[in-house]
């Protein structure tokens, strides 16, 4: 028997043809992770890539969504070429449409198809297919919409599921019809949105020269125009303190803590005790006393506020003292 050569291998290999894939991202503002305050309005976008151009372009997409954080609203409806041609007239969609069916707070069969059937018979569709789109290099986003962030602090995901698409296949010109495939595998990347209601300037302050660290409160709006109380630990924030039903105070309690509940009004921190603005934020700081002894380096000191109802606390923002 005669044997294949490597040459010969190699090109039996290439032959062979290279499946797509899918990837549907989720994101906000061009990130996949994002924070926010307390009940803000996200707006986000799924972005959809195919791994390779050995095809003529995505023909056909539908995905799932969920919100860990609350319900979503249908998605908006296309306006603009190039997603038009995946909703009636000019493409197929689902009855609610391109955005998506709402059903127990999540989003079902977000999505559409071109005309790649050539329809020319009935009403619709009667859409031209566009070719390239989602190839390497041509990203295609094909959803956006809006979500709200709850009102508590933590950390939630925009999740995508039960992902199926088809690619025009390559060398397709669509006469007397676009032939489709469907994709290999398809893998997401959720969007993950991190409610936060405490910041801090910098994250050392300097023993030698402590400079002070500036706070900026935001409860958003729904913790717009209440009392708040700043307070701090050196022991850390976790497992922290039960403030009230579903609310944790992330601070441990140790004797800074207390000096603060004892004497709200004292020279380490400015702007602790207050009410929030209309948009629900304030600002205070922080400032180490010049001469901190050589034990202190190395400290971890947090904070974090609450409304003095005790129906919401802040995450902590922590600062490490540093020669």
């Amino acid at each position: 028997m005669k044997r294949l050569s490597l040459v010969s291998i190699a090109l039996l290999a290439g032959s062979v043809a290279q499946a797509t894939d899918l990837n549907l991202t989720a994101r906000s503002g061009g990130n996949t992770t994002i924070v926010v305050a307390p009940g803000a309005t996200v707006n986000y976008e799924v972005v959809a890539d195919l791994s390779d151009a050995a095809n003529e372009g995505l023909a056909y997409f539908r995905f799932d969504a969920s919100f860990s954080g609350g319900p979503l609203a249908k998605a908006a409806e296309p306006s603009t070429s190039p997603m038009l041609n995946f909703v009636a007239p000019l493409g197929f969609s689902n009855p609610a449409g391109l955005g998506g069916t709402v059903s127990g707070g999540n989003l079902l069969q977000v999505g559409g198809a071109q005309n790649t059937i050539n329809n020319v018979f009935a009403s619709a569709p009667v859409g031209t297919v566009i070719t390239g789109l989602a190839k390497p290099g041509n990203s295609l986003v094909v959803a956006s919409g809006t979500l709200t962030a709850p009102v508590y602090v933590g950390s939630y995901t925009l999740s995508l599921s039960n992902v199926d698409a088809n690619v025009i296949k390559q060398g397709e010109t669509g006469f007397p019809f676009w032939a489709c495939e469907a994709v290999d595998t398809t893998t997401v990347t959720n969007l993950t949105v991190k409610v936060s209601a405490l910041s801090a300037n910098v994250t050392t302050v300097s023993a030698s020269a402590p400079a002070p660290v500036a706070f900026a409160l935001n409860g958003g709006l729904p913790w717009a125009n209440r009392p708040y109380v700043l307070l701090g630990s050196v022991r850390g924030t976790a497992p922290g303190v039960s403030v009230g039903p579903n609310v944790t105070l992330p601070l441990n309690p140790d004797a800074y803590l207390n000096f603060l509940v004892a004497n709200p009004s004292n020279a380490l921190l400015s702007g602790n005790v207050g009410s929030t603005n209309a948009l629900g934020q304030a600002n205070a700081s922080f400032q180490l006393p010049v001469g901190a002894p050589p034990a202190a380096i190395g400290l971890k000191i947090s904070h974090a506020w609450l409304t003095t109802a005790r129906d919401f606390a802040s995450d902590a923002a922590t600062v490490q003292i540093v020669p």
